[in-house]
């Protein structure tokens, strides 16, 4: 072979690599982003007005007056806006794989009634191509919400995560864990070994994590339960799942892990929030531990209204989530923040506005361990972040107030993700809504074709 041709095969090697790499990436523009305020400055949520940030290579690289940034940095793009730019949202506790099952279970009356429907959906419906397509849109919905970062259980969870991945979104995931056959895994050590795999392939990811998932305290053996709570990790290790009463030989499990002071290395993420049991109680306040306020789905699911103030005596990182669209249809990060606020009111719970804000981003941050990167706007943060257009006739002070009670997904303008635009000007970027649209299509086909062959939903 010539030097000439081997030169040529090469090159070709080299155009075909960078092409296939390049395959789900997006350009990370260098740019000064100029919004009108700025909240969640640090972790009392300070608001900056007359401050720009300059962006690059995915982080917030400065924060400063707007002026002597601009003079600093001429001949950088500046994308000057009136709006509201804040740490985008984070979902603290989704099922992304049971995306387009809600209609199947909205007549239900009771809870029983809610869940005995919800596992025949379950067997009926999932698959890998079906958690596939339902992730896709379950997260670009929640996406055109304010949502980045999602803490997911589900079967076939390897799916989430790669889709998750796929997308550039931010994402903890977890097989869900029973003591029982499921659509992806035939008996709980089966489904602990496909967690435990997720787990290492993980382990060096940057956007991508894992959680242990049971699915509430008591759907497991013992023996299994006790195997998640022995596994060492060189980082904190992630337990989430239902609210549930804890069996009693796990209790002292947890007792002596606490008692020990290892338990800093173990925190709960615990959903829903409708039992009061002491051993929760212990957990909140002896380690760092979250509650994820579900309370869309709990009204839908007709739970008991959870005590907000209780918890926030216990001193609990208190989050918010969306759970899935089999008790939560539409998806809207928007609605979460509207029926908290709607019941704080009604409460007469001492709660501001400001602190909701604080639960729905720096809270979440801090309950999936990501809270170097997400949850503030400040130098040397991903540079992730939501804008929302502020109305007319608004004073700084009511910002908070605006968010919570009034904004809705309609009011954000752009939603960026490691410096790269997801939304542009209120309009979700063109190859995310053809994913989506395809998706969608997909998973119709998937559902007929299900329903069809097995007969299992009249």
């Amino acid at each position: 072979m010539s030097k000439y041709k081997f030169f040529f095969h090469i090159f070709i090697l080299v155009l075909f690599k960078s092409c296939s790499t390049n395959k789900n990436t997006r350009e990370v523009p260098t740019l000064i982003y100029t919004p009108k305020l700025i909240i969640m400055a640090n972790e009392q949520g300070k608001t900056l007005e007359g401050y720009s940030l300059l962006v690059k290579e995915g982080k917030i690289l400065k924060i400063k007056k707007t002026k002597k940034l601009y003079k600093e940095n001429k001949n950088i793009t500046k994308v000057i806006k009136n709006v509201i730019l804040l740490p985008s949202f984070i979902n603290t506790h989704t099922h992304l794989s049971n995306t387009g099952m809600y209609r199947y279970t909205k007549n239900k009356t009771s809870v029983k009634e809610w869940f005995k429907e919800s596992f025949k959906l379950e067997k009926c419906l999932q698959s890998r191509q079906y958690a596939k397509n339902a992730t896709i849109i379950g997260a670009l919905t929640l996406l055109q919400s304010g949502v980045s970062t999602f803490n997911d259980m589900s079967f076939y969870s390897e799916e989430v995560n790669r889709s998750l991945k796929e997308l550039g979104l931010y994402g903890i995931t977890g097989e869900t864990l029973l003591d029982a056959k499921t659509p992806s895994y035939h008996g709980e050590n089966e489904g602990l070994a496909i967690q435990e795999k997720l787990s290492y392939k993980n382990k060096n990811e940057d956007m991508i994590g894992t959680s242990f998932s049971p699915l509430t305290t008591n759907s497991l053996s013992n023996n299994v339960f006790r195997k998640i709570l022995a596994q060492n990790t060189s980082e904190r290790k992630i337990i989430h799942m239902h609210w549930g009463e804890f069996k009693s030989s796990i209790k002292n499990k947890l007792n002596s892990l606490i008692k020990k002071n290892t338990s800093h290395k173990t925190s709960f993420i615990l959903a829903h929030g409708i039992h009061n049991d002491k051993t929760m109680d212990y957990i909140f306040k002896n380690t760092p531990s979250s509650l994820s306020i579900n309370i869309t789905s709990n009204l839908n699911m007709r739970l008991n209204t959870i005590n907000i103030s209780r918890y926030k005596t216990l001193n609990t990182n208190i989050t918010i989530g969306t759970d899935s669209s089999l008790s939560n249809p539409d998806l809207n990060y928007f609605n979460e923040l509207k029926n908290i606020y709607k019941l704080i009111r009604n409460r007469d719970w001492k709660i501001s506005a400001k602190e909701i804000i604080k639960w729905a981003t720096l809270n979440g941050a801090k309950s999936l361990s990501l809270s170097s990167k997400l949850g503030l706007i400040k130098e040397g943060m991903d540079a992730t972040f939501l804008t929302i257009n502020i109305p007319k006739r608004i004073e700084n002070n009511d910002i908070y107030k605006y968010i919570v009670e009034t904004a809705s997904k309609k009011d954000i303008n752009d939603l960026y993700i490691k410096g790269t635009p997801f939304i542009k000007s209120g309009q979700l970027k063109p190859d995310l809504k053809k994913r989506l649209r395809e998706s969608n299509i997909k998973l119709e086909q998937i559902k007929n074709t299900q329903i069809n062959q097995h007969n299992c939903i009249k």
